[in-house]
């Protein structure tokens, strides 16, 4: 069913680097790279003080660049800490600060490097230093950018450019500035104009402060483009059975956690409040303050910031009936028709359906960090790293295996259960009539796994995912866009995953062809196809886009029959947008338009209506048409009207003979 991390949970980590503070050529200035995180220790925000270790590294984690004490090689972990105070799970270090404990300078020099990624160690005082995974990579924003380098600026050297002075205009044959940029008392540029032509030894560094509207004449290294991250159009990924609309998926951001049901999923947005989509109850009106969530077969819970439990959907086995007085939970998990939440203390507690004992808590369950239900099963994650498990147990899903130890991450499916070992391994057992339970050969680098009702899906640390088991709904067919993923989430026969905050931009460049990967969306997210436009497309010439239309790749082809009277039966209108769908769309001109209602042209044209990935406020898809088979008809159409208006002029043609042949008969001629 829901995957559930383990001890650590990963937090958003926002990077900004900055290239933009004038360094003179004869002085090696140290930088200092601002980082903000937030640490969850047994799915709740750390507060208190933390021990941290970073280290700058290459993709791979192979090479170190960078560490905060200057021991780490080869991407290994530094031998000293730095202390730092996290405030409801938030932290802030400016890396390179040597005014902190355990912190060396950060040479500037580290950032020529492309590859550059930050890898940080947590230890929260009791349980030792864990790595937090995925590293995450550095990438330069639109503006924080390697500009060219310079020896002077307007006839003045870099260190001649003293806090709040304006330089004027003093063109020499190297440089011509026009007004040039202000520097204020902490070294930072503001507005201003500034135009290098000439790009010799020195380069801009430091913290650029302003829109960047007032800088011209900067060259770029090469690797501007390339470099760029960006939040991914569609943050949350959907695959498998669609007979719900479980994998159409809405229009999202801010995503921090996903939930599969049978038929049903959520997605909890970084504000606290759910957003559900396919087939089951709407999410309870006002709910929000969630910090974590949970999907059973057709019912759900939600744990708020108090550590309360707020479930809702299928009620029939009282699965939803959460117990009174219920606090300090510290995480949730859902089963066919029971419900399951360790506490902050460790233990835990179950209700609903009790058929095979899956709510009579096991003496074992003490010190528990992660829970994980099956259909009718549990899995309990225990602080020592092994597992516990009761519940229905005719498949062998409660049989842990003998020596199972060194866990870090638990999951459970239909009828089978799976674990992630501290090496990056997978164990399953149960139920495997689907090979769900049969892990493929050679998997490591493992660090979380969901289960299906007869399918697997494991998440792997570099953000790539391998499924394996029924493939009945194309469910472990892995899409093309399912990389740097940070969450996964399984269905009865679908699956979800959640993409990093920040991926590799799709840069297009206007001197070259480009070639994307990815759906493309202009003036909207793209829901279903290759490309899609909102509003209106243009080409220089009347017509419709090219496409193949090669009589060597067609096949069954026949003539279109029955244009007219397929035609009579499309009603085509004029009409106006709601007032509602106009707010919702800024872009689109209130005035009246031509086309369709999508309803009564599916009756005729059912194959070029579609959804278009929106949803009315009551949850029903918006639709999308085609009306391209219009054009295909009409010209049938008037093919059809030639036709019958060649056989009537024939006809009477014919009949002005014979007029013709009785005239000459009556006058005697």
């Amino acid at each position: 069913m829901t995957n559930f991390r383990r001890y650590f949970r990963k937090g958003t980590f926002s990077l900004l680097i900055a290239f933009f503070a004038l360094v003179a050529e004869a002085v090696a200035v140290p930088a200092l790279l601002n980082h903000q995180g937030r640490i969850a220790v047994r799915g709740l925000n750390f507060d208190g003080a933390g021990q941290f270790k970073f280290a700058l590294v290459n993709g791979s984690g192979a090479i170190t660049y960078w560490s905060n004490d200057g021991t780490s090689t080869a991407g290994s972990q530094p031998t000293a800490h730095v202390p730092l105070v996290v405030t409801k799970g938030l932290y802030a270090v400016l890396l390179g600060d040597t005014r902190l404990t355990g912190m060396t300078a950060l040479p500037g020099i580290v950032f020529d490097n492309d590859d550059l990624n930050l890898r940080i160690w947590f230890n929260d005082g009791a349980t030792g230093f864990q790595q937090i995974t995925p590293d995450q990579r550095l990438a330069p924003a639109p503006y924080a950018m390697t500009s060219g380098k310079t020896a002077s600026v307007g006839g003045l050297s870099a260190l001649d450019v003293a806090a709040g002075t304006t330089l004027a205009n003093a063109a020499t044959p190297l440089n011509t500035p026009g007004a040039l940029v202000r520097r204020d008392s902490s070294g930072n540029f503001r507005a201003g104009t500034v135009t290098a032509d000439r790009m010799l030894a020195n380069q801009f560094t430091g913290n650029f402060v302003g829109d960047g509207s007032g800088l011209t004449g900067i060259s770029p290294g090469p690797q501007l483009l390339s470099g760029i991250l960006a939040p991914p159009v569609n943050p949350v990924i959907a695959w498998g059975q669609n007979s719900n609309g479980q994998t159409v998926v809405p229009a999202l951001s801010d995503v921090v956690a996903i939930a599969a049901g049978n038929t049903q999923n959520l997605a909890l947005l970084g504000s606290g409040n759910i957003i559900a989509w396919g087939g089951g109850p709407p999410v309870p009106a006002g709910l929000g303050g969630v910090s974590h969530i949970a999907a059973g077969a057709a019912h759900f819970l939600a744990r708020r910031n108090d550590g309360s439990v707020v479930a809702w959907g299928d009620n029939t086995y009282q699965q939803t009936a959460v117990p009174a007085g219920l606090v300090s939970v510290a995480n949730v998990a859902a089963g066919e028709k029971h419900s399951l939440v360790f506490l902050t203390n460790g233990s835990v507690m179950a209700w609903g359906d009790n058929t095979f004992g899956q709510t009579n808590l096991p003496a074992a369950a003490i010190g528990i960090t992660a829970i994980a239900c099956g259909y009718d099963h549990n899995l309990a994650l225990k602080a020592d790293g092994t597992v516990v498990a009761w519940g229905r147990n005719d498949s062998g899903q409660t049989s842990v295996p003998a020596g199972l130890s060194s866990v870090i991450a638990i999951s459970a499916g239909a009828y089978h259960s799976l674990a992630v070992k501290s090496d990056g391994t997978v164990t399953a057992w149960g139920w495997d009539a689907g090979g769900q339970s049969t892990v493929p050969a050679g998997l490591t680098g493992v660090s979380a796994v969901a289960g299906g009702y007869t399918f697997s899906l494991a998440r792997k640390a570099d953000g790539t995912l391998v499924a394996w088991g029924n493939n009945s709904n194309g469910q472990t067919v892995i899409p093309s866009a399912a990389r740097q993923i940070t969450a996964i989430a399984a269905g009865a026969f679908h699956a979800l995953a959640l993409r990093a905050p920040l991926i590799p931009a799709e840069v297009a460049r206007l001197d070259q062809r480009n070639v994307f990967t990815e759906p493309v969306g202009i003036r909207r997210a793209p829901a279903t196809n290759a490309l899609e436009v909102e509003g209106q497309a243009s080409k220089s010439t009347a017509g419709n886009w090219l496409a193949n239309s090669d009589r060597r790749i067609k096949t069954g082809i026949e003539p279109i029959t029955g244009a007219l009277e397929k035609l009579d039966r499309v009603r085509l209108v004029d009409f106006r947008y709601t007032p509602e769908y106009l707010a919702a769309h800024p872009d689109i001109e209130d005035k009246r338009y031509l086309n369709v209602v999508a309803q009564e042209f599916a009756g005729v044209f059912p194959g070029d209506v579609k959804s278009s990935g929106e949803m009315l406020p009551d949850g029903s898809p918006i639709l999308q048409v085609d009306t391209y088979p219009l054009t295909i008809y009409s010209a049938a159409a008037i093919q059809e009207l030639r036709r019958e208006n060649e056989a009537l002029k024939k006809t009477i043609n014919e009949q002005e003979q014979r007029l013709l042949k009785l005239e000459k008969a009556l006058h005697g001629n």
